[in-house]
């Protein structure tokens, strides 16, 4: 299985084992999400969501990725999301 890792900005969850992930869409949204610490990773002080990769939609002008995540966004947006290779990170405004 083939993991891609997302950019995403970070805030307390509602539990000790996990965080609140914000994360976002091609299309300039953002949806949230809750997501267990395990599959965080930072890396050149960027927070990453692991998540598994669908492989990358080339139509349009910029190619995106296409990922389907661990658990449903609280926007109810579902699993499967499309986001701009190489984005930056994001802020959090939770």
């Amino acid at each position: 299985m083939a993991y891609t890792y997302l950019p995403c900005a970070l805030g307390p969850g509602m539990f000790t084992s996990e965080v609140a992930v914000l994360l976002r869409l091609e299309d300039g949204s953002e949806v949230s999400l809750f997501a267990d610490k395990s599959l965080i990773s930072t890396r050149r002080g960027k927070s990453l969501l692991r998540a598994t990769s669908m492989g990358v939609d080339r139509r349009g002008k910029t190619p995106a990725r296409i990922a389907l995540l661990h658990d449903e966004t609280l926007e109810g947006k579902g699993r499967w999301i499309r986001v701009r290779r190489g984005r930056g990170q994001v802020r959090l405004s939770l």
